[in-house]
């Protein structure tokens, strides 16, 4: 591959898929550092940003109808390389034709979903392996870049922040992260659910401080007795000092979202709350990590191995129920009895 070539990832902005495609870029990077390496995002430009100060041969540019012009004039008629990502559905034939149009000297690679017309615009068409779990089917883009894999499974570089924990009143593994937000409310822990759960964590380990995390929109969310509690709420830091506040936590314990494949790809030790996901995202490549989940429609208990989930994917990607707290206190209990 010609060592002048732009590589532009086109991402959809969701957190968790940049961290896979940092995973993805650092591969590329380690089998040839002569590439230009771009993500291309519509959105949490800034966040991404604050976590590439390890990776600066990683570009983050905003992408989305108003920079279109920008980005043309950036790229076109330039030796580009574009990849849409992975999704179960369809994407954008906007995306498509743009990209299409940014890699006419190059070459489109992207996941097979399906459409007719990507045969006219794709160079590359990855099927999309409901078996893999998302951090191994996105190392499939490697092989028709001609690339081999150098590292197995994502793990994050970062600058610590040490100061963040002074001013928190915190200490080194004297500490638990509780990240109870993700995308939605049936994916999240909540109102009298989330009080039972830190009751139940100071029940159970006194000697620990619990830190609540979330953005400052979701602080809006923590109920008004967990303020006057012994919880840190942690709800105005930057991002590299988040990734500081997981490395040094005793235990990580969040749903199935964005800054819980944060703490995975930091192999922070953790216990994952599936509410709601998708099987292929679990955070399996996290072996620090317990995940527990329910199968929709499965009569079954509550599992946490990837085992029981593989046997049961039947051919597509299975949906998760909610965990019952019962479940979650119990495996808490595990954790911080160890």
């Amino acid at each position: 591959m010609n060592t002048n070539t732009n590589i532009l990832y086109f991402l959809n902005g969701a957190i968790g898929d940049f961290l896979m495609v940092l995973f993805l870029m650092e591969n590329i990077h380690k089998n040839n550092t002569g590439h230009r390496l771009y993500i291309i995002t519509p959105r949490n430009v800034d966040f991404f940003k604050a976590l590439l100060g390890a990776y600066p041969y990683i570009e983050v540019l905003e992408g989305n109808r108003n920079t279109v012009t920008t980005l043309a004039l950036k790229f076109f008629l330039k030796r580009n390389i574009c990849i849409t990502p992975p999704t179960p559905g369809s994407l954008p034939l906007a995306t498509k034709v743009i990209a299409r149009l940014l890699s006419l000297r190059g070459s489109l690679i992207g996941f097979d979903d399906g459409r007719v017309i990507n045969r006219a615009l794709y160079t590359h068409l990855i099927p999309f392996n409901i078996d893999k779990l998302y951090c191994e089917l996105i190392l499939d883009i490697l092989l028709p870049l001609g690339f081999q894999k150098k590292q197995d499974t994502p793990y994050l570089v970062h600058t610590p922040m040490p100061d963040v924990l002074k001013r928190l009143g915190l200490k080194k593994s004297e500490y638990i992260i509780l990240h109870p937000f993700a995308s939605s409310p049936i994916r999240s822990i909540l109102g009298e659910e989330l009080v039972a759960l830190v009751d139940y964590i100071q029940r159970s380990a006194p000697h620990m401080r619990i830190v609540l995390s979330g953005s400052k929109q979701d602080t809006l969310q923590i109920p008004e007795s967990l303020f006057q509690k012994t919880c840190v709420i942690a709800g105005d830091v930057s991002v590299p000092e988040l990734a500081t506040l997981i490395d040094s936590s005793k235990l990580y314990v969040g749903v199935d979202t964005g800054i819980t494949h944060l703490a995975s790809v930091l192999k922070a030790p953790s216990l994952v709350v599936a509410h709601n996901g998708a099987s292929n995202w679990l955070p399996y490549y996290n072996e620090n990590s317990i995940v527990i989940y329910q199968i929709k429609d499965d009569n079954s208990d509550v599992h946490d191995g990837r085992k029981y989930l593989e046997s049961k994917r039947e051919g597509r990607t299975r949906y998760l129920d909610r965990v019952p707290m019962d479940v979650i206190k119990k495996h808490l209990h595990s954790l911080l009895e160890a």
